[in-house]
């Protein structure tokens, strides 16, 4: 067996993401193979299936291959090495997921390549982009599942009762005293509906009484705006840029480019 390449591949499965097996092509085509590290034969492939992932927000639980993996590169000290990924939502489907194992491989010396982009990230790139990349990519994914889901599932009998709104929705911080845009989230993480309003209180109020999709909704980002002027424009794009499911298309707003 070859003396280690340094190049190192990270598969997970998930709903969110393609294929193990063809992740698993992908790095072998770009250059992972079995070899020999430090006189030990080693898999430089690390498989994680988290495909009954759980809404928990400690990703280390779902991915226990790749959590315990970054924690032996850490003694390792990989310096020079790369570890592929085949899509930015393979790196992570959360912002702190795919932000904590990039900061992890690069503690270790490493670099990360992203196949799908082309893009390899070295230690001290800016992650700006690459997360607001991840972030879009989930919500994407997120509404996608969630239309597939409600697609697939049994046929439901006619009803003219709504559903029942859970006891509990989280709003992601205080609630503005003014203008904000308002983002609600289903368990699954899916936009459901961008909303924009002065008195959030009682917009809540209204769309749990008349909105049949606020039953689903488990956690509502508020987002405060200095002007009404400001909270249109910024629902406008939010519609237009994120596509949430219940929101009715609007025309492109001249912000977006």
């Amino acid at each position: 067996m070859a003396q280690f390449s340094g190049n190192w591949g990270v598969v997970t499965a998930h709903k969110y993401l393609p294929d193990p097996k063809v992740q698993v092509a992908q790095a072998r085509e770009w250059g992972v193979a079995e070899s020999w590290l430090g006189g030990a034969d080693v898999s430089a492939l690390i498989v994680d299936d988290a495909r009954r992932a759980g809404r928990s927000t400690s990703w280390k639980r779902q991915l226990p291959e790749r959590a315990d993996w970054l924690q032996r590169i850490q003694f390792l000290r990989i310096d020079g090495n790369t570890v592929f990924f085949a899509t930015p939502l393979c790196v992570g489907w959360s912002v702190k997921q795919a932000k904590e194992t990039i900061e992890a491989i690069w503690s270790a010396g490493a670099s990360v390549y992203i196949h799908s982009e082309g893009v390899t990230l070295a230690e001290g790139a800016d992650l700006k982009a690459f997360l607001v990349l991840v972030s879009k990519q989930t919500n994407a994914a997120a509404v996608a599942s969630h239309r597939s889901e409600a697609k697939e599932g049994p046929a439901k009998a006619f009803r003219v009762t709504r559903p029942k709104p859970p006891k509990i929705v989280l709003e992601s911080g205080p609630i503005p005293k003014g203008y904000c845009v308002y983002r609600c989230y289903s368990e699954d993480g899916a936009l459901l509906y961008v909303g924009c309003t002065a008195q959030y209180r009682k917009r809540r109020h209204q769309h749990r009484a008349q909105s049949d999709w606020f039953g689903e909704v488990v956690r509502v980002d508020l987002e405060a705006h200095d002007s009404q002027r400001a909270a249109l424009d910024a629902e406008r794009v939010a519609i237009w840029e994120e596509r949430p499911i219940h929101n009715r298309r609007r025309n492109r707003p001249p912000t977006v480019q």
